[in-house]
């Protein structure tokens, strides 16, 4: 008998409601793989491969001319195909799954573009790796205030146990030595998205000294206890309004004011607890790597919501800054320079 026999429904049949950008194709293995494969190799090579000195023989030198080509076409490649998923490719049964594949796509090619070209030729910059030391250290007594307080918990539903902990980063060299240690270091570095919860390698956000360590069972409790409830209560809610009015060809804007309110909290509330219960199920998984750096996440929120007085502060503070790093190179400092090229002394 026919495999598709017990299948019927694999693959997933066209959603009606779903129209893919034309010319696009359904994605498939080899395009999803391709382009974080390509930035890997590159990021192998991205390091000084060798110091070479005035009296280093050939083929030496022919090294060190040659990886940094091989390294950039490897990049320049990966870039390609990181811009050319949303622009090629949609998932067939998703506009959700879609979107991401576009935000993949565009978050990557501009990761590429900063780690390779941007970063090390008009700034002068490569990752430098940074170790982190965390050392337990006594509660604060009493009232419990700022890098003390029960925020942190509060803002990942957790409880307020745990471990109290000092931290330390030092600056090493940067480079990897040895062929495990480079593969391991180019890892960190692709796994990395450089923001508040991922410590992988040189965190762009820095934050407080004195932070926390929670335990196995308050990660757990998070997730089954507040994260979930609130993710089946937001998906819910988002079902009901597609199934009884978004699927019937009724578009978001003639939805009456209250309803609108209440979707879009709902879609908050699903991102929210969906980056909270990420956020908690790496850190269980990464706990036996204690006292590794990689067990620790550290806040991915650092304010609650409705402590938050503007749109700058949502976006500061009240958010992850996982793509703050994006932001920085391609908003944040153009913006800045074009500021001082055009402005006026004195103004």
């Amino acid at each position: 008998m026919a495999f598709s026999a017990y299948f019927p429904a694999l693959p997933p049949p066209l959603r009606p409601d779903l129209h893919p950008l034309p010319g696009t194709t359904p994605l498939t293995p080899f395009a999803a793989l391709a382009p974080p494969l390509m930035y890997y190799f590159a990021l192998l090579l991205l390091p000084p491969f060798l110091s070479v000195s005035e009296d280093s023989n050939l083929s030496a030198r022919l090294v060190q001319h040659t990886i940094p080509v091989i390294r950039n076409l490897l990049a320049l490649t990966s870039g390609i195909l990181f811009f050319r998923l949303p622009l090629a490719y949609h998932v067939l049964f998703s506009v959700g799954l879609t979107y991401q594949l576009a935000l993949v796509g565009l978050y990557g090619g501009g990761r590429v573009l900063d780690t390779f070209f941007i970063s090390p030729y008009l700034f002068g910059h490569i990752p430098r790796r940074v170790k982190y030391h965390h050392a337990p250290r006594a509660r604060t007594p009493g009232p419990v205030r700022g890098a003390d307080s029960e925020s942190y918990f509060s803002l990942h539903f957790l409880n307020t146990g745990g471990e109290a902990v000092t931290e330390t980063a030092t600056t090493d060299e940067g480079w990897p030595h040895g062929w495990l240690d480079r593969m391991s270091w180019a890892l960190e570095l692709e796994l990395s998205m450089r923001g508040a919860g991922f410590t992988w390698t040189s965190a762009d956000v820095r934050h407080t000294r004195s932070t926390w360590r929670p335990s196995i069972s308050d990660r757990i409790h998070s997730i089954l206890v507040h994260v979930a409830p609130v993710l089946l209560v937001s998906w819910a809610i988002i079902r009901d309004v597609y199934v009884l009015r978004l699927s019937h060809g009724e578009v978001f804007d003639d939805l009456p004011y209250l309803l609108q309110a209440v979707l879009t909290a709902a879609l908050g509330a699903f991102l929210m607890s969906a980056f909270s219960f990420g956020h908690s199920a790496f850190a269980i998984m990464l706990t036996p790597l204690k006292p590794h750096p990689l067990s620790y996440f550290p806040p991915l929120y650092t304010a609650r919501v409705w402590d938050l007085k503007s749109v700058r502060e949502f976006w500061s503070y009240g958010w992850h800054r996982l793509f703050s790093r994006l932001f920085l190179v391609y908003g944040v400092w153009p913006g800045e320079w074009l500021e001082r090229k055009t402005g006026r002394k004195g103004a």
